[in-house]
């Protein structure tokens, strides 16, 4: 269960269901749970015919090459300019709290008038007019479900996908600590509409290229063992 009042899920839904092209932007060198949730969150706007736009700042590393296979994310400087940016109603920043992860956009993100909306993690900044922050929750993927749950918001194929592996790699693949029944249940409701788990796994780690395998190689010929085995060191 979300740590995040419903009365707090429903008026963030009710904001942004009268913005009509908000911007969704997220940390620099984005992981999975950021591509994650700005896809899904995509994903579920678009479902209630609200033109969003993900913006990244780099391109995503080709650990997250299964992104491809969705609508491309444009990139700030390449695709789109700073002065491009005016055109939207709102932001919603995900996966981050802090202006320095959002440098690129940092000065613009102050100088708004946009309302501004932001979720996750325990170190913040005041980034937003509305803050949906849950320090319990394994991944922001995990708030944008439980968020989608509590105001009744469809779930369409693509942000499921997107939500998974969100919550999926913020998890080690539910193999860390903040792995709890919460998110089982999440992942489970996820794999029920359609979400093939074995798929994701495999666009997501097991594609490596031959020259990463050599690389893993190279350092694990590396390997030194000391201090009557305690201690492991490679290069």
């Amino acid at each position: 269960m979300s740590n995040i009042d419903p009365r707090l899920f429903q008026e963030a839904a009710e904001r942004i269901d009268v913005w009509r092209r908000p911007l969704l932007v997220s940390h620099e060198k984005p992981d999975g749970d950021a591509l994650g949730s700005l896809a899904a969150m995509r994903a579920l706007l678009r479902n209630r015919g609200i033109t969003a736009r993900a913006l990244l700042f780099d391109s995503f590393p080709d650990r997250y090459a299964l992104f491809s296979a969705f609508e491309p994310m444009p990139v700030l400087g390449r695709d789109v300019k700073e002065g491009d940016l005016s055109a939207h109603d709102g932001v919603i920043i995900l996966d981050t709290c802090t202006y320095n992860q959002l440098s690129p956009i940092a000065n613009w993100l102050r100088a708004t008038a946009a309302p501004k909306l932001v979720d996750h993690h325990v170190t913040r900044d005041q980034l937003a007019d509305l803050e949906l922050i849950d320090e319990q929750a394994a991944a922001t993927c995990s708030i944008l479900y439980d968020w989608a749950a509590a105001v009744g918001w469809a779930i369409p194929h693509e942000a499921a996908q997107a939500l998974f592996v969100g919550i999926a790699t913020d998890t080690g693949w539910f193999r860390h600590s903040n792995t709890d029944a919460r998110t089982f249940a999440a992942a489970a409701d996820l794999a029920s509409g359609g979400v093939v788990p074995h798929a994701l796994y495999q666009a997501l780690y097991e594609q490596e290229s031959r020259a990463r395998v050599a690389l893993l190689g190279a350092a694990l010929n590396t390997l030194q063992i000391s201090m009557a085995g305690r201690l492991a060191m490679m290069t």
